[in-house]
């Protein structure tokens, strides 16, 4: 039986996509260990769904300095290779595969790697493009090129590299890395939790419902939601907004919602588990995804965007460059990024043909299919079985 370390930086199982891989192998035989942080009143050692997860005592520190996420990510490092190194002494893994953010972690599976272990690096985000999206001077910022050095050196490390879109895909050969060492694995809806569940009671009839749930994050423009809802809250009888999430933006979307009086349409429901989410958001009208359109959210394709759809829910998102290449064709899906009225049009368009967020939903459906994660799985499982298999290559699919 393959055994597999799994090493993010974030809560577990709160994090879908490693949460998603981890529940995968376990499915195609591999025993699974995640090391990851501990949230409150989490336990250092548990079983989740067949899964040996052991959180390490790291604080986050959402919304501070660079200076303090280093500090933390440098805590979380150097706690993560001791204990990685002597679980691999008992468990003998096959295969370690870190999470970023940041790359750097890919380094904890050093004494793995030495004894023979694979190291994974599977990149969420692309943290050059993340940090010049953030930071004053764009590429040219010294954190930005700090952090293109720290991802060249990661990746020079890792056995094997994965990430999670085309666009990402593209950017990392750009930058000099192998063909033959890099896959796409989609951030796709997990269908265990994510598919449509019978609604008691059934959906009021004179309300509109529209939901987020995810990060709250300026990038991600929930500030731009909020006031489309504004112009249209004397448009749509029983409208409301139910934003799921936690981040460094939410108080400043308090303030927004307590200044436009919105507290009767726009509700901030805070940080919800992911097992509860598919339950909180059945019966929506209408999924919302107002990104900003940036260096880094261009080349983005929002898990909460298929999480939706998987749910038979309707999805209406901003134009970045990776949605717009995915959904091609389908108007009704997008809005101009930031454009608050043409946000409120879309949705007000929606709300009046039933019949237009139905033809919505089957066309997304449709594109969506081939990344749902029934395909996404096989591709990953096999994967990692001939990667610790040398006498076979490692299979490199072109999309």
């Amino acid at each position: 039986m393959p055994n597999a370390c799994m090493v993010v930086h974030a809560t577990y199982p709160d994090d879908a996509r490693v949460r998603r891989e981890a529940e995968t192998l376990l499915g195609d035989g591999w025993q699974v260990d995640v090391v990851c942080i501990r949230g409150s009143g989490e336990p250092p050692v548990e079983v989740c769904n067949g899964a040996t997860v052991y959180r390490l005592p790291v604080q986050r520190h959402r919304g501070q300095g660079l200076a303090v996420y280093l500090l933390e990510y440098a805590k979380f490092f150097a706690l993560a290779s001791y204990r990685i190194m002597r679980l691999h002494l008992r468990r003998g893994y096959d295969v370690v595969q870190v999470h970023n953010m940041p790359d750097f972690l890919v380094f904890t599976a050093l004494a793995p790697r030495l004894l023979g272990a694979r190291a994974v690096l599977d990149i969420h985000d692309l943290v050059p493009e993340l940090y010049a999206a953030r930071f004053a001077g764009g590429a040219d910022n010294p954190a930005v090129r700090l952090t293109r050095w720290v991802e060249r050196a990661s990746i020079a490390f890792a056995d094997y590299v994965l990430t999670a879109g085309e666009p990402f895909r593209r950017r990392l050969l750009a930058r000099g890395v192998a063909p033959e060492k890099l896959t796409v694995i989609m951030n796709s809806a997990d269908p265990q939790l994510f598919h449509p569940l019978p609604l008691s009671p059934a959906p009021r009839a004179d309300r509109f419902t529209l939901v987020y749930h995810g990060g709250l994050y300026e990038r991600y423009g929930l500030d731009i939601a909020i006031r489309a809802i504004a112009q249209l809250r004397d448009q749509i009888p029983e409208l409301r907004l139910l934003i799921y999430g936690e981040g460094e933006a939410s108080d400043d979307l308090a303030r927004l919602v307590a200044e436009l009086h919105l507290e009767e349409q726009v509700q901030l429901c805070g940080y919800v588990a992911i097992d509860e989410i598919p339950e909180r958001i059945a019966g929506a009208d209408l999924g919302v995804v107002p990104y900003r359109s940036n260096p880094f959210t261009d080349m983005l394709y929002p898990t909460k965007a298929f999480e939706c759809l998987a749910m038979n829910i309707p999805v209406i998102t901003s134009r970045t460059e990776a949605m717009a290449e995915l959904f091609a064709g389908i108007d009704d899906m997008f809005f101009e990024p930031e454009n608050v009225t043409d946000l409120a049009q879309r949705i007000a368009s929606l709300y009046q043909s039933p019949e237009r967020r139905r033809r919505l939903l089957h066309d997304a459906q449709a594109a969506y299919a081939p990344y749902a994660w029934e395909n996404q799985r096989r591709e990953y499982t096999m994967l990692l079985r001939r990667l610790i298999a040398p006498q076979h290559p490692v299979p490199h699919t072109v999309r």
